[in-house]
């Protein structure tokens, strides 16, 4: 009876976290990168969203727009997500999932695909570094023996400076949008496995590196220069807000004159009257006691303290 329950607890273990119990490594396919199909359902997820006060749906299988990203996504599908302007990455926590991704349109009408591997994930509930106007999220299990669809008329090629495809063979989503066409693939293999070994060190680091070492050279200078790392872009803080300060006004002494009124409560509880006049050109600040508010009395003690 205990080696019954101890089973039962261990199926739905692996079934929350399945890859707690993986054995093995699966090199899964990639969704398919194609810009334009996932602009266009996320134009239809904005117009579901436009006059409704719902921030959040999640698709059922069998639904229209569920079954195209089933179709782009050759994983098997836990759960599909949609929302609308979502500050946040998600994991949840009651679903079946190893991998997961997002096609996201910003508010500057830009938009951008990622996808990532649980085990790669540091940050699980980062903020978007760009405002996002709409979002599609996808978790899923691999599915190993589905091969990656590509549309027609848009085969992925390597050597395509649109691509946009992650170097093969690594469990990251490093990228090189726009390298030079004799950039050898070797050199951009070698530099984007060197930025995983040293714990996806900047640009800077990896150079100074390269140059201690002595084999640094043009190529791979060049594929520093192109190299892009999207957990980097995720997790990188935001920037440092423009320093900013009062500024000082630049006159004669008495040019532009403040003044104002203070009550002060003495321990009787009677309220006395304190007239303030500030000068902004010496920064200088006078503090009087009046009996009176009165318009004639306070414009002839400011009169007098001014003179």
């Amino acid at each position: 009876m205990v080696r019954a329950i101890l089973r039962a607890l261990k199926q739905i273990a692996k079934k929350l976290c399945p890859n707690r119990f993986d054995t093995h490594q699966v090199w899964v396919a990639q969704p398919v990168d194609d810009h334009e199909l996932w602009r266009k359902l996320l134009s239809e997820v904005h117009n579901m969203f436009v006059n409704s006060a719902i921030k959040t749906l999640v698709l059922q299988p069998g639904h229209e727009i569920y079954n195209q990203i089933a179709h782009m996504v050759p994983w098997e599908l836990t759960r599909v997500q949609l929302a609308m302007e979502p500050i946040t990455r998600r994991m949840p926590r009651h679903i079946a999932f190893t991998h997961r991704g997002a096609a996201l349109l910003h508010n500057d009408q830009t938009m951008s695909l990622e996808w990532e591997d649980l085990s790669n994930i540091t940050c699980p509930k980062q903020r978007f570094g760009t405002p996002v106007n709409a979002a599609i999220f996808f978790f899923s299990l691999p599915d190993p023996h589905k091969p990656s669809s590509t549309p027609a008329g848009r085969e992925a090629d390597a050597d395509d400076p649109d691509s946009r495809l992650p170097v093969p063979g690594l469990r990251t989503d490093i990228t090189y949008p726009n390298p030079p066409k004799t950039l050898p693939k070797e050199v951009k293999a070698s530099v984007a496995r060197l930025h995983i070994n040293t714990g996806h060190a900047n640009k800077k680091e990896l150079t100074r590196l390269l140059a201690a070492h002595g084999s640094i050279n043009g190529p791979t200078l060049t594929a520093l220069e192109n190299m892009v790392c999207g957990s980097r872009e995720r997790t990188k803080p935001p920037p440092a807000p423009r320093p900013a300060s009062i500024p000082h006004f630049m006159g004669q002494v008495g040019e532009r004159v403040q003044m104002d009124v203070v009550y002060v409560r003495d321990l009787s509880g009677t309220s006395h009257p304190i007239l303030g006049i500030a000068d902004l050109a010496p920064s200088l600040y006078i503090k009087r006691f009046v009996y009176t508010v009165e318009p004639q009395h306070m414009w002839w003690i400011s009169f007098a303290n001014a003179g």
